[in-house]
């Protein structure tokens, strides 16, 4: 068992036959399960050899609209089928990317806000204003599960003024649209048709925002805030997201030995039990080694005739990766990671001489003085020990000793 969320596939293939909505050729879109850490691959059929098309930030082009499997511009037509097929574990942990620091981009009047968030969840908060009738101003707002994705977000098509349709007809586009199958809005509203929600375009414009997050390849976490915006300024965001996912990622290739710890932790002998870092994802999660001898200085009185790693040190060897983890996302210096309270504490087997203790952290909210982190700790892959454990992030001198006491 890991603390983080593994990876899925859907469980068989899924096929969806239909008419492309700008071309009005016939299509045949067929999903199926992939291997972990395969991601988005679009495989041309349709081409000799058939080429394979990863679906990541770099491939953006300048496209006018997007192409869309029949129906109705909406997600409903692919996320049922998915649904109903359902999906299966892989074994490995999904990847996420946590946003760190504000970041704004603007073209004209349209307007993109990312900031951290408090959270795992990625919320995402948009108003649509077209100045006036027929559209107006809608704004919606939503935190994105899985559920709310296929109630709340996929069914809202795709839509276009009157004017702009009657635009792409004279230059051939959107041989395949009709007035059932495309939402077309008019100076009184839908014409021969009728909204799924007061706000479907507002809600479309989030499904747009979430299929041009899916290039990133990762789960995103923080909130985004958006005005106006477009394909062409959620693209301009992916990049400079991906050149964040790239950066941070970069800063954790060289994974810890004794030494890094030493630096970063103030603990020292008989007190460091983190002996080495293997994994690190960002600053969501980290993954340690505590290699317990028999050499221990707690074995001598915990128990002599039978000794066994102490319940509170397994919890402290976890709190010190923890404390990696937090640590090495601040810039300043003499910070302290200082327990403020510990919850869900489980003790499930026995720690003994020889053991290797594989210590996992996962960040599960981080704020600027506080931090919650879950942890595990775990033998021949059996879990011993975990817990929910909070920090308060001090700094380390003596002005900061109340705040320490009013923390514990």
């Amino acid at each position: 068992m890991s603390l983080s969320t593994p990876q899925t596939t859907i469980s068989r293939p899924v096929e969806i036959p239909g008419v492309g909505l700008f071309s009005g050729r016939p299509v045949t879109m067929r999903f199926v399960p992939a291997e972990i850490g395969t991601g988005i691959v679009f495989v041309r059929t349709d081409l000799p050899g058939h080429p394979e098309v990863p679906a990541t930030a770099d491939r953006f082009g300048p496209i006018e609209r997007r192409t869309t499997l029949q129906a109705d511009g909406s997600a409903l037509t692919f996320a049922e089928p998915m649904w109903e097929a359902g999906v299966v574990e892989l074994k490995g942990p999904t990847r996420h990317f946590r946003v760190e620091e504000p970041l704004v981009l603007e073209d004209g009047e349209a307007h993109l806000e990312v900031t951290p968030g408090v959270g795992p969840e990625l919320w995402i908060r948009y108003t649509l204003d077209y100045n006036g009738p027929p559209l107006g101003r809608q704004s919606v707002s939503f935190r994105l599960t899985p559920e709310v994705f296929l109630r709340e977000i996929a069914p809202a098509r795709s839509f276009c003024l009157e004017a702009e349709a009657m635009d792409m007809r004279a230059r051939g586009l959107g041989a395949g649209a009709t007035y059932d199958n495309t939402l077309v809005i008019g100076a009184d509203g839908p014409i021969r048709n009728a909204y799924r929600y007061p706000d479907e375009p507002a809600r479309h414009k989030v499904l747009d925002l979430l299929g041009d997050l899916a290039l990133l390849g990762r789960r995103l976490r923080g909130e985004i805030r958006g005005l106006r915006s477009g394909h062409a300024l959620n693209a301009k965001l992916v990049k400079e997201l991906s050149r964040q996912m790239i950066e941070q990622d970069q800063k954790c290739d060289v994974l810890l030995d004794i030494r890094d710890i030493m630096k970063i932790l103030p603990h020292r002998y008989p007190f460091l039990l983190v002996d080495r870092v293997i994994e690190l994802e960002g600053y969501e999660r980290a993954v340690g080694i505590k290699n317990v001898t028999m050499n221990e200085h707690f074995f001598q009185g915990h128990f002599p005739d039978r000794p066994m790693m102490p319940g509170v040190l397994q919890i402290e060897a976890m709190a010190q990766l923890a404390g990696v983890l937090l640590r090495r996302k601040l810039t300043e210096e003499r910070k302290l990671a200082v327990l403020m309270g510990i919850d869900g504490v489980r003790f499930r087997r026995p720690v003994l001489p020889g053991d290797q203790l594989v210590l996992e952290a996962a960040a599960m909210r981080l704020k600027t003085r506080t931090g919650e982190v879950k942890c595990r700790a775990s033998v021949d892959g059996k879990t011993a020990a975990e817990a929910t454990i909070r920090f308060m992030l001090v700094d380390f001198d003596e002005q900061q000793r109340d705040d320490i006491e009013e923390g514990d």
